[in-house]
């Protein structure tokens, strides 16, 4: 219950749950006025101030989304998933349009030429900038595990099969559209 003070019409002096009382400005509906009157108490003030401190103290650093927790959530994730095993399997993969006896040499060759260490910056730098960290940390848990590594493994296969049809498709698509 509120009532008006005498002396102020723009004021009110409201009950609080706590055997308080709080001063309140007229004209004021809905939430605001018992925040405002909540806010209004030092002990109230200080509860809530405390209260946030520890929320904060309590949050896991994985939950700070910061450049550094990126990187080092990125690591994670390449420590399961192996940026080295990715270009290794690339070359592979390209080998295999060439015939069986040129597949080695040509593997051989392209990890000579290819600048690893500019590809491996530039791959941590887009995973940095395209994935927060708890993405990047669901990615290592994912890829961590025992269906990740499995899905890994066949996913090469899988797109091995599943693009030469649609990169058809799209071909044939595209020549109709001319």
């Amino acid at each position: 219950m509120a009532w008006r003070q005498p002396w102020s019409r723009d004021t009110a002096v409201s009950w609080h749950p706590f055997g308080r009382y709080v001063l309140l400005r007229s004209g004021t509906s809905g939430a605001a006025p018992a925040l405002q009157a909540w806010l209004v108490q030092p002990a109230t003030r200080l509860l809530a101030i405390l209260a946030t401190v520890c929320i904060l103290i309590g949050t896991p650093a994985s939950a700070q989304d910061t450049a550094e927790s990126r990187m080092a959530a990125a690591q994670r994730y390449d420590a399961v998933s192996s940026f080295d095993d990715l270009m290794e399997k690339m070359a592979e993969q390209v080998a295999q349009s060439l015939p069986q006896e040129q597949r080695d040499a040509f593997i051989q060759t392209m990890n000579s030429i290819l600048d690893a260490k500019r590809l491996r910056q530039f791959y941590f730098r887009q995973l940095t900038a395209t994935f927060t960290t708890a993405e990047l940390d669901a990615l290592a848990e994912f890829y961590g595990s025992t269906e990740g590594q499995s899905i890994m493994l066949k996913f090469p296969k899988f797109m091995a099969v599943v693009m030469p049809v649609i990169q058809q498709e799209v071909r044939r698509a595209a020549s109709q559209v001319r």
